[in-house]
């Protein structure tokens, strides 16, 4: 059935054919049926064409038809309908992205890389129109030379490329070295829009023989940002100032190293570089014993990588670049004896690092990482290294330096090519490196039986007649015994507490597990306490296994396997916080050191995440207001009386006309200042407590139930819990100064998010006669005190009490209920600050309604 059935003609009668031969009645019947067809087919267009889809502007659909390039078959969309084809054939984005995934050569045809399918070849005449059609985009080419066995001289660009070599933005070239002669002359006469650069060109058999290259023509290459050549031979050959990010590689077999004095003069036309990159055997051996003064300056590098090279070179490298002091020096030094071989001691006490992670690794390999106030880390020291841990050379290095927290997680295990088992004197020699730590972690086999002594012991410094405790300031310590099976054998466990039976091990509850860890552990902090160490604020630990031979390159990787969690005692309540009843019945008290209580996060809150994946971007999106001007600076404060007169220095001085708090704009928007939840505050008034304060007892009780607080909870002094809100003034003799009249409590974190959670799920939906929370008019002014102030409050009836899942299971433990006010307090200020707030609460499924 055609589409719109009522503007077609119905067929006529058949007493109008009277007369008419049967030639002529089918002539008529044939020209009847075409205009029919070509009617339909007229409706049919105009049906389409009043389609969503194609009522797109032009310009919306070529934005979204320039990222639909997958792989080949997406030419294919250009046989949708007569519009889309016209728009993808004038669509340069979508053919820009169609020649990158080309493989250009010096013959007819070019070959296509698709991911996941088969390469395949096109003729040149097909790629000829790609780049044509892609016009006046950028281009991102490949030309390999491999595939074709060309022996002739780079000195020309395929054809098809050779036409659109100004446009050609990135460039990755692969070929033998010895046709590259004229490339350097070939791009900088033809591309002065390339931008990155990539060349791969080894050789093989023998090392690289010298090339004579064609100088690169002066001021060539002006946007050249990224280079990437292997040889690093050819690096002198490319080198512009306006270089970026540099990456040098080569290999072990065929590449001799660069000429220290030839790579210094190339990276002296590169002062602006923010990467540099050496690898597979690249740095020079022979660099030049150069002062600080000599050294090359590197002001605006960020990353400085060394990969798979000799201590020689690293150490001559490190030597001679000057890099500022927040940069990222990524190290990977081959055949070190210590940190002195590949290390230089001058360059690495400039920097001040209050955080240390040494990774021993089980294929005789280390891993140090140095971090400055607890950020992304400053240095991050690979390197092979089998001896023990006190013949590492730590002292030397890190004695000045006030490092406060240390981790070693040491994956050591017997074998012949692994470093050298350490012994409590290694860890005595490694702990006087850090002489001011705060917070010590230690995992793996050896090292959390051998710190333990070495904790416990008194150091000899420089003087040998000053005697010294281990790391006297530790205070937080977290130790991790890495239980082994060897053989594969889970039933033969190893590294077990002394006087423990392998094959019953296993058996053992975790208060079993855990009371012979305390009793290793307890006599070694009493002995630290009677030398006058400082006591313990926490202490954590845990056992675990990993059955897989693997690297710790992770920190998450020493959980894999069970683990025992750590017990914990809290002093301030004058007893054991943590008595384990069985059972039975029995009780009995673990002998652990005091420390305090950590409560960690158990799971993560949804509406958090909720809020920064989703609700933030919205609310920017919302309440974004675009200043193309700079604000005008606010107008200075005019006090009422003059700070400078001796008459009225003491008096109060009140700015005139107010503080107009108020009538402040709102910040500018920015994604640094997007409205969030800051706080959650619940508190409620009880008129009874006035004449017995017994009667608070009740709402104190609801109120940790609901919100999960305590005092002090959880042993963090940051979180005060439930409070007592107590009268400050005299209110007609019914309240007095400090009679306690009410309770609140405020809820941050994941106790806020959690509150609200079930406040939007449980409460809410089911509290009677709940329209939400009530809106002010739309004459409501926007810069009064409270719409300024970005704070929502409402409240809830006594019958709200038990809808709270906290009290429902055991409602009768309430004798009454009462009501509650409840104020979501945000980051927002300024005038309409309030409607901001009621914004972000409605992201959250909390509801509002016109009064």
């Amino acid at each position: 059935m055609p589409p719109f059935p009522e503007y077609a003609s119905p067929v006529p009668a058949a007493d109008s054919l009277d007369g008419l031969s049967s030639d002529e009645i089918r002539a008529w019947t044939l020209w009847k049926s075409e205009e029919y067809r070509l009617l339909s087919y007229t409706m049919l267009s105009l049906y389409n064409a009043a389609a969503p889809i194609h009522t797109l502007p032009t310009e919306l659909l070529v934005k979204i038809f320039g990222q639909t390039w997958q792989d080949r078959r997406s030419v294919r969309l250009t046989s949708v309908c007569r519009r889309w084809h016209s728009t993808y054939r004038h669509t340069s984005q979508f053919w820009a992205a169609a020649v990158s995934g080309l493989s250009f050569n010096y013959t007819e045809t070019v070959m296509v890389r698709s991911r996941g399918t088969s390469s395949s070849t096109l003729p040149s005449e097909l790629v000829s129109a790609f780049l044509e059609r892609s016009s006046p985009c950028f281009i991102h080419a490949e030309v390999d030379q491999y595939s074709t066995n060309a022996t002739v001289p780079v000195s020309v660009l395929p054809v098809e490329l050779s036409i659109h070599a100004w446009r050609i933005s990135s460039l990755s070239f692969s070929g033998n070295a010895m046709l590259l002669p004229d490339l350097p002359q070939l791009l900088g006469r033809s591309m002065p829009a390339l931008e990155k650069l990539r060349i791969v060109a080894p050789m093989g058999g023998g090392p690289l023989t010298p090339l004579s290259f064609t100088r690169l023509p002066k001021n060539s290459l002006p946007h050249l940002r990224e280079l990437s050549v292997s040889p690093g031979e050819l690096f002198p050959h490319f080198a512009v100032r306006s270089l970026r990010n540099v990456s040098l590689s080569g290999c072990r077999s065929s590449i001799q190293p660069l000429e220290s004095q030839v790579l210094l003069q190339a990276l002296r036309k590169c002062p602006d570089l923010e990467t540099l990159h050496f690898g597979d055997y690249v740095a020079p051996y022979d660099w030049p014993v150069l002062h600080e003064a000599c050294a090359i300056h590197l002001p605006s590098l960020t990353k400085l990588e060394i990969f798979d090279t000799k201590s020689l070179a690293v150490l001559g490298a490190l030597s001679a670049l000057s890099v500022p002091s927040t940069a990222l020096i990524h190290v990977s030094a081959e055949d070190t004896r210590g940190l002195s071989d590949f290390l230089p001691h001058h360059v690495f006490q400039r920097y001040s690092f209050d955080r240390v992670i040494l990774r021993i690794n089980e294929s005789s390999s280390c891993r140090l990482e140095c971090f400055s106030d607890h950020s992304q880390p400053l240095w991050v020291l690979g390197f092979d290294y089998r001896g023990s841990l006190g013949n590492l050379g730590l002292e030397e290095y890190f004695q000045g330096m006030h490092v406060t927290h240390l981790e070693v997680l040491d994956a050591w295990e017997v074998g012949v090519l692994n470093a050298d088992r350490s012994g409590i004197d290694d860890w005595v020699v490694a702990l006087r490196a850090f002489p001011h730590l705060t917070h010590l972690t230690v995992c793996g086999t050896d090292g959390p039986n051998l710190v333990l002594p070495a904790l416990a012991r008194c150091t000899t410094s420089s003087d040998p007649s000053v005697a010294r405790l281990s790391c006297a300031s530790l205070t937080n310590i977290a130790l991790g015994w890495k239980i082994t099976s060897p053989r594969g054998d889970p039933n033969e466990p190893t590294n077990l507490p002394e006087g423990c039976h392998a094959a019953t091990y296993r058996s053992w509850d975790v208060e079993e597990r855990v009371r012979w860890r305390c009793s290793m552990m307890q006599p070694v902090f009493e002995e630290r306490a009677l030398k006058g160490a400082p006591e313990l604020h926490t202490l954590e630990f845990w056992e675990f296994e990993t059955r897989r031979r693997r690297r710790w390159q992770q920190e998450d990787d020493v959980k894999d396997g069970e683990l025992i969690p750590s017990t914990h005692c809290d002093e301030r309540t004058g007893g054991n916080a943590n008595d384990t009843r069985c059972d039975d019945g029995w009780a009995y008290c673990l002998p652990i050191p005091h420390v305090n209580v950590i409560v960690r996060d158990t799971h993560r809150s949804r509406l958090a995440d909720h809020y920064h994946d989703t609700l933030q971007e919205d609310l920017m999106y919302m309440t974004y207001v675009h200043e193309p001007i700079p604000r005008k600076p606010p107008r200075p404060v005019r006090l009422t009386y003059d700070p400078n007169d001796p008459y009225t220095k003491h008096r109060h001085n009140p700015p005139l006309g107010g503080n107009r708090w108020a009538k402040q704009p709102p910040p500018p928007s920015a994604p640094d200042n997007i409205i969030q939840l800051e706080r959650i505050q619940i508190h409620t008034q009880i008129k009874s407590a006035v004449a017995s304060r017994t009667n608070l007892l009740g709402p104190i009780m609801a109120f940790r139930a609901i919100s999960g607080a305590t005092e002090q909870g959880g042993g963090q002094h940051t979180a005060e819990g439930v409070q007592l809100v107590k009268g400050r003034k005299n209110l007609q003799g019914w309240v007095r100064p400090g009679l306690p009249v009410g309770v609140k409590v405020d809820l941050k974190g994941p106790q806020m998010w959690d509150f609200l959670s079930v406040l939007v799920e449980f409460v809410l939906p089911r509290l009677r006669d709940f329209q939400g929370i009530p809106l002010e008019g739309p004459s409501s002014r926007l810069d009064k005190p409270n719409a300024a102030s970005g704070v929502v409050s409402f409240g809830l009836p006594p019958t709200a009490l038990g809808l709270f899942p906290q009290i429902e299971v055991n409602f009768d433990a309430y004798p009454s209920t009462f009501g509650m006010h409840i104020h979501f307090i945000t980051n927002a200020k300024g005038v309409g600050a309030q409607n901001r707030a009621r914004a972000l609460l409605s992201g959250f499924q909390i509801p509002f309604s016109k009064s």
